[in-house]
């Protein structure tokens, strides 16, 4: 029993540290893409583009 709790709990760590760092490098993308375009309104203008064109996707749910 203890060896497959182990098991679980070192998936979940490894899942739960990969989602972190995802989480923390999208926003770091965009500060950096911001920095590279400074005030360049028509590059500025283009990430809004490309950003409003993003679609959520809601996490699944245990009853689906």
């Amino acid at each position: 029993m203890g060896i497959l709790f182990g098991d679980f709990f070192a998936n979940f760590l490894d899942w739960f540290v990969k989602e972190q760092v995802e989480e923390v490098a999208s926003p770091q993308k965009l500060v950096d893409q911001l920095e590279m375009v400074g005030e360049a309104g028509s590059a500025v203008m283009m990430m809004d583009g490309e950003l409003a064109q993003r679609v959520f996707i809601p996490p699944a749910t245990a009853a689906e």
